[in-house]
């Protein structure tokens, strides 16, 4: 009989060679991908605490919030078009009851509060001009994690910064699906305040359109929340993150003034 050719294979030790070889690839992969996600995250805490510094800044100075300040044309500042002043110096971010315009939000205090604090004073990096309709990343900014960053007020007169907007028409706020997890949202909380979702200085919130664009911590039927929960069926936000939730959106609020 015709001997066989001789044929090459591989050894069990080159096969482990080659497995431990793409194991350390993957894992190293994977650990970029952490990196590179905390980095956004710490980016995203410091851009935050830049816009606080920006604003006690700005305060200081003109003795009022970006976007609030009386007579700010005198100033060589861009004013928000308002009912004759009615909500010009009253501490709060007001859009629907005072903006003299039918797209409330595109060119009210919200808008001129950004503009205010890069266009006009170079407090901020970018140049975010108030303009109609809202354009994510040209009227107000984009956070280091993703979705725009809009000031406003919520129902109490408290301001706040809020995160996740995808775009702003008329006097409805859209919440960006691919906003902050709720891991991360627990991360950041825990980082800047008390890593609880409804209270101290970072909470969740809900965007959404209800009599001059609250921002609020309780969901409604328009924009349910899986960020947070109360411990009982009913999925409202309460007492900790979803941590495990890591592929539902949240938006957080960050207070300031």
């Amino acid at each position: 009989m015709p001997l066989r050719p001789y044929q090459h294979a591989f050894t069990l030790v080159e096969l482990s060679i080659v497995l431990v070889v793409i194991g350390l690839i993957v894992g190293g992969v994977l650990v970029g991908k952490d990196l590179i996600h905390a980095a956004e995250i710490r980016a995203t805490i410091s851009q935050i605490e830049g816009y606080q510094s920006a604003v006690n800044t700005f305060r200081t100075k003109y003795r009022f919030l970006p976007g609030d300040l009386p007579n700010a044309a005198s100033y060589g500042l861009t004013p928000a078009p308002e009912y004759a002043g009615s909500c010009k110096g009253d501490g709060e971010l007001n859009e629907y009851f005072c903006s003299n315009t039918t797209a409330a939000n595109a060119s009210g205090e919200i808008a001129a509060f950004w503009t205010q604090l890069s266009v006009d004073t170079h407090l901020i990096n970018g140049a975010y001009i108030a303009a109609n309709p809202f354009v994510v990343g040209e009227t107000i900014p984009i956070l280091k994690i993703g979705g725009g960053v809009v000031a406003s007020r919520d129902g109490l007169g408290h301001n706040w910064y809020g995160t996740g907007v995808a775009n702003i028409a008329g006097q409805t706020y859209t919440a960006n699906p691919a906003a902050i997890s709720p891991p991360d949202a627990f991360l950041i909380d825990k980082k800047m305040d008390d890593g609880q979702p409804n209270t101290g200085s970072v909470r969740i919130s809900m965007i959404y359109n209800g009599g001059g664009n609250n921002m609020v911590s309780t969901p409604n039927a328009a924009y349910p929340s899986n960020c947070a929960w109360d411990g009982s069926a009913v999925n409202t936000p309460a007492a900790v993150y979803r941590v495990q939730n890591d592929f539902v959106a949240c938006n957080l609020r960050f207070a300031f003034q």
